[in-house]
C-alpha cells in the first residue's frame, strides 16, 4: 500500500523496518526525535568544508512545542524551487509538528524559512522487514511560506544517466553534540553501487525505486540528503533515505531514484525511465 498524502503540519505513525537514517525502533518508521529547552533558529549556522556544497541544500527542522520544551526531528533538504524543498517523508512522522524551517546558506550567512503545506507524501509501506526498508518510496515535498531569494534551486533528474556507479551524497550533520541542531556542517560523501550484492545476507539493491549506497557514511540525521553525478551537481539523482542503526558501522545505505517518480503537477517521468534499470544496464 502507497500512502499519498496533502497535508500541512500533521503527522502520522508508520511502520519500520531497518531504520530511517538513524536510531529509530521497531514501531515506526520515523526520524528519531531530540527534546530540547534552549534552541533558537536564529544560531544555527551551516559550515561547508569542501566549499563546493551546491546551492539551497541545507537542514529541515520540525518542531513540536511541548509543555516543557521542543521535540524536534532534522533532515537533510533540497530546494527544488524558489519555495519548494525535497526530503524524506518519514521525516516528521515521529511528532507532531506545528513549526519548520529550512536553513540554507546565502551569500556566506545561514538563513530561515517558515515551511507552510505539505504537497506531496508518498511512502511505500509494503515492504518486509530488515534491511528491505531502504527499496520503497520515502519522499514528501514542501511548500515554504515565502520564496528563497538569490538561490539556484536543484532540478530533479527526470532520465536514468548511462553510468551512475559513483555518486556523490551532501549529508547535513551536527557538530555539537550538547548544543544540537545548532552547529551543522554540510559533508561530502563519495558513494558507490553495486549490483545485485547482498547486504548482510539480506536484501538486494535492484528492486523498484531503491538503490544502494557503498562507502559513503550515511547516518542518524542524514535522511532526505541528495545525491548527484560527481560532474553535476544541478539535478538530484537520489534522495537517502535509510542507513544503518544506531551503533553500526556506517558505510552503507540506501536511497530513492527519483528518475521514475511522478510527482503530480511538479514532474513526470522521463521518456527513458525504466523501474527496472539496474546500473551498467542500457535504458529501455
Amino acid at each position: 500500500m502507497k500512502n499519498l498524502i496533502i497535508q500541512s503540519f500533521i503527522g502520522i505513525s508508520l511502520s519500520l523496518s531497518l531504520t530511517a537514517c538513524g536510531k529509530g525502533g521497531s514501531e515506526t518508521k520515523a526520524e528519531p526525535v531530540e527534546k530540547l529547552r534552549n534552541w533558537f533558529k536564529e544560531d544555527v549556522r551551516i559550515s561547508c568544508p569542501s566549499g563546493d556544497c551546491p546551492e539551497g541544500v541545507g537542514m529541515v527542522i520540525f518542531i513540536q512545542h511541548v509543555a516543557d520544551g521542543m521535540q524536534m526531528a532534522r533532515c537533510t533538504a533540497s530546494l527544488i524551487s524558489s519555495n519548494r524543498l525535497i526530503t524524506n517523508s518519514h521525516c516528521d512522522k515521529g511528532l507532531t509538528p506545528d513549526q519548520a524551517f529550512l536553513f540554507v546558506n546565502i551569500s556566506g550567512q545561514t538563513r530561515f524559512f517558515a515551511l507552510q503545506s505539505k504537497i506531496f507524501d508518498q511512502m511505500d509501506v509494503t515492504e518486509p522487514s530488515g534491511i528491505d526498508v531502504g527499496m520503497g518510496e520515502d519522499l514528501e515535498i514542501w511548500e515554504l511560506q515565502q520564496d528563497v531569494p538569490q538561490l539556484t534551486p536543484r532540478g530533479i533528474s527526470r532520465e536514468i544517466p548511462a553510468d551512475m556507479s559513483h555518486l556523490v551524497a551532501f549529508v547535513i550533520n551536527d557538530t555539537d553534540q550538547i548544543n544540537k541542531f545548532s552547529q551543522m556542517v554540510l559533508q561530502k560523501e563519495i558513494c558507490s553501487t553495486l549490483a545485485h550484492e547482498g547486504i548482510r545476507q539480506s536484501g538486494t539493491e535492484d528492486r523498484a525505486i531503491g538503490l544502494g549506497l557503498h562507502g559513503c557514511q550515511v547516518i542518524h540525521g542524514n535522511s532526505g540528503s541528495p545525491v548527484f553525478l560527481p560532474n553535476d551537481f544541478s539535478l538530484i539523482q537520489v534522495v537517502v533515505n535509510a542507513g544503518p542503526e544506531e551503533g553500526q558501522k556506517g558505510g552503507f545505505g540506501f536511497g530513492n531514484r527519483v528518475h521514475c517518480l511522478d510527482l503530480p503537477g511538479i514532474a513526470a517521468p522521463g521518456e527513458l525511465c525504466t523501474r527496472a534499470w539496474l546500473p551498467g544496464q542500457t535504458p529501455h
